[in-house]
């Protein structure tokens, strides 16, 4: 982290030093539009005792949430994310249904870059990931629904924010990559017998790419 906020002061210094700065604090306001996971393949829980099956499809276009954040005259700035993911999962075999909703809550450091035509900004962030994993009618037969207990996560991420100046305000894009820790899941699940059995050393993967789109307001 030291290393980053050197190496990112040090060029922002560089870049600035000839660049037509706002000399203004700054708001933004971004709205997260679309998460992709890095490995569209995880793995679940093994059902009494078989191999832990894949899940197609682990990607998701639905995301709710917000990222709001505070830029300041010196080019430098603090941003605050929190939002959700609902990925749209299939099973090959087995389950039929699967609920899944990934929350992330992070904290950024944000260096921005005024340039003539454009703006250019970069960041470091770190925070929380929390997961609700539930099992709908996961074998045929079954009834009711397995809820998993999964471990919170530590998350990590860079990111990339490119804007369009307008006068007192810009709207720009910005591309996220986030590391997240495979997040355990601790659950006890039944065999077809009602016996229970651990499947603690099972993780999901969620590190992945988010694209999120917004406004700065300068005052």
């Amino acid at each position: 982290m030291n290393r980053v906020a050197i190496t990112a002061a040090a060029v922002l210094a560089i870049c600035c030093a000839g660049s037509p700065a706002w000399a203004d604090w700054g708001v933004t306001l971004d709205i997260p539009m679309y998460y992709s996971f890095a490995d569209a393949h995880a793995t679940k829980p093994a059902q009494g005792g078989d191999k832990p099956v894949i899940w197609k499809n682990a990607e998701t276009t639905k995301v709710d949430g917000f990222i709001v954040g505070l830029n300041s005259p010196w080019h430098v700035g603090l941003a605050y994310e929190n939002y959700t993911i609902h990925p749209s999962l299939k099973c090959d075999e087995g389950c039929t249904v699967v609920d899944l909703n990934v929350n992330f809550e992070i904290f950024d450091l944000v260096f921005d870059f005024p340039l003539d035509a454009f703006n250019l900004g970069f960041g470091y962030g770190e925070g929380d990931v929390h997961t609700k994993l539930e099992f709908r009618e996961i074998r045929e037969g079954s009834k009711g629904a397995d809820s998993i207990k999964v471990n919170p996560a530590h998350v990590t991420q860079y990111f990339v924010t490119l804007g369009v100046p307008f006068s007192r305000f810009d709207l720009h894009v910005t591309y996220h990559v986030l590391t997240v820790e495979e997040p355990e899941i601790l659950n006890t699940n039944r065999d077809s017998s009602g016996n229970g059995n651990n499947s603690g050393n099972d993780r999901l993967k969620l590190s992945g790419q988010m694209l999120s789109v917004g406004a700065r307001f300068n005052f």
